[in-house]
């Protein structure tokens, strides 16, 4: 599947079919007739109330140029979304306290996966994070929390305690630097002989 079809995945395949077609400026009417399809199952296909089959979305693919069973993958992965909707609800089962700023009843799921993804793994359990990995998929989870500094049980590290982790290394490490090299001092850290020398000079005014 292209690029361009990854973004796809959930969305009907007759409601892609009808963008390609408006996109490419295709006469809907001539194109059905040049499928030689039925028109009202065409119609139906493209406002999404009936299931594409494979042997029309072989022949759209090939009158449209694309890749042999894209649309298809397409179908599936509405039918999967569809199921998971009628099995699991509107979106995966959390606590409301992981969102507690924000109303859940209109929290659109599909759209702020990352913001699902993220909150989840800084705030929840395991069982929780197992839920957001069930119901987004692990390849979506794992895309989302690449790069980020992760506990040893999975969970992400807060934003807060990151930047006061970072900040309190730095200075950390301003301050051995310091002590080891007084040409290399650390704002707010004077040297080991910088204080020897400001010692040395109250022992004279006395």
């Amino acid at each position: 599947m292209t690029e361009e079809f990854e973004r796809y995945k959930g969305i009907h395949p007759g409601k892609v079919i009808k963008r390609l077609l408006t996109k490419r400026n295709i006469d809907q009417r001539q194109f059905r007739l040049s499928l030689r399809a039925r028109a009202q199952t065409f119609n139906a296909i493209l406002k999404a109330e009936r299931h594409l089959n494979t042997k029309l979305s072989l022949k759209i693919e090939r009158a449209l140029d694309l890749e042999q069973g894209s649309l298809m993958t397409l179908q599936v992965h509405y039918d999967i979304k569809r199921e998971r909707l009628r099995t699991q609800g509107s979106g995966p089962n959390l606590h409301p306290i992981l969102f507690g700023d924000v109303d859940i009843s209109k929290l659109h799921w599909e759209d702020r996966f990352h913001f699902v993804i993220t909150r989840v793994y800084e705030r929840g359990d395991q069982t929780e994070r197992d839920e957001v990995d069930h119901f987004y998929g692990l390849e979506k989870v794992n895309e989302v929390l690449e790069g980020r500094p992760r506990l040893p049980s999975g969970a992400l590290l807060s934003v807060t305690f990151w930047l006061v982790l970072c900040v309190t290394k730095k200075r950390w490490s301003g301050w051995n630097a310091s002590l080891v090299n007084p040409n290399k001092l650390a704002k707010g850290y004077p040297s080991t002989e910088t204080k020897h020398r400001r010692r040395s000079m109250k022992n004279l005014k006395r």
